[in-house]
Parts: structure tokens; C-alpha cells; sequence
């Protein structure tokens, strides 16, 4: 979809995003359809922050939030991927993401049994710091979980993800930088 724009504008303006459709494709569909669903908000919220306010009005965050607790690693993937695309190019869904208590469910994702689940969950902590520092404190658990995948046999775009993520959380502001340094991430 990332490269079809008028096709997304389309769809979306036909109601794609309706509260009520979201919810029957999110809760009770076939594995694909959620994971089909999954990648298209994903992919909405990579492609145009224009799309933002479509996909909050959509009203998914408690069903993403509960996505980074589901069984099927591909289901947390995904929600992980759909959360750090939401992050991508504004800090509009930073207060939502505190909100819905989505952090800390993203922070225990790095740890997750699945490696794309760990990269995509990096991806979302990263860009959850990138625009201001308004999370920094609820982010900072994730600094030893994110320097501890610096140096384990993890994938290189994992250890990119991790690594960047790192480096937004002194972005905005120092006030994490004593704990990335005292964690080791730093040196």
C-alpha cells in the first residue's frame, strides 16, 4: 500500500478506518485478515502523517496495546511495527501511547521470544523518542534491554534499531544520558 498513495486516500475516505469496521477486522476476523489489517495501518501511518487522525479516530490503541500480549509472535510483530509507524513523523500519538499504558508493553517486547518482534519493538521505542522527550522517563526501563541487545547475537537491524533508539533517548534532552552511560550503552 506505502506506494499507492491515492489508492490508500481512497479507501480510507470510503470509511476503511470506521471505529466499528476496525473492530470487526482487529477482534474477531481470521488470523490474516488481522495480520492483513495490522499491515495496512502500518503502512497508512509510514506513508503520511496525514493519515494520523484517521487511524486515531479509528479508535485501535486498546486493541494494539493488547496485540503486544497476543500469542501469535506475528500478531505482535506487526502491532509493534503499526506502533512505531504511528511514531514515525510526529509526536502526535506520544500522549495516547502513555495513555493506553502501550510503553511499557513495548519495552517488555524487546525481550520478546521472537526476533522480528524485538527489531519492530526497537523501531517503535526508537521513534517514541525521536520527536520530543515527553516519554523519556517511562522509556528509561528500556535502556538496559536495548544495550543488552547491543551486544547479544541479535540480527544487524535489530542492533541498528536498538543503537538508534538509544541515541533518541539523548535527543531531546540529557536527562537519561547517566543511565544510558551507567548501563553500558554508552562509553
Amino acid at each position: 500500500m506505502v506506494g499507492h498513495r491515492p489508492l490508500a486516500v481512497q479507501l480510507v475516505g470510503k470509511g476503511l478506518l470506521d471505529p466499528n469496521r476496525m473492530r470487526r477486522l482487529l477482534d474477531s476476523s481470521p488470523r490474516d485478515a488481522t495480520l492483513d489489517t495490522l499491515m495496512i495501518v502500518s503502512d497508512l501511518a509510514r506513508m503520511d502523517k496525514g493519515f494520523y487522525e484517521f487511524i486515531n479516530g479509528a479508535l485501535i490503541l486498546d486493541t494494539l496495546r493488547d496485540f503486544l500480549s497476543h500469542e501469535d509472535p506475528n500478531v505482535r510483530a506487526k502491532a509493534c511495527n503499526a506502533l512505531g509507524n504511528m511514531c514515525r513523523h510526529s509526536a502526535y500519538f506520544y500522549d495516547s501511547l502513555a495513555r493506553h499504558h502501550i510503553i511499557g508493553l513495548l519495552i517488555d517486547r524487546c525481550a520478546d521470544p521472537d526476533r522480528r518482534t524485538r527489531k519492530f519493538a526497537c523501531f517503535a521505542i526508537g521513534n517514541a523518542a525521536y520527536h520530543n522527550d515527553m516519554l523519556y522517563e517511562e522509556l528509561r526501563r528500556s535502556i538496559p534491554q536495548l544495550a543488552k541487545l547491543l551486544v547479544s547475537a541479535e540480527e544487524d537491524k535489530t542492533k541498528a534499531n536498538a543503537a538508534g533508539a538509544l541515541s533518541n533517548l539523548v535527543r531531546n534532552s540529557n536527562k537519561l544520558c547517566e543511565e544510558i552511560i551507567s548501563k553500558g550503552a554508552i562509553q
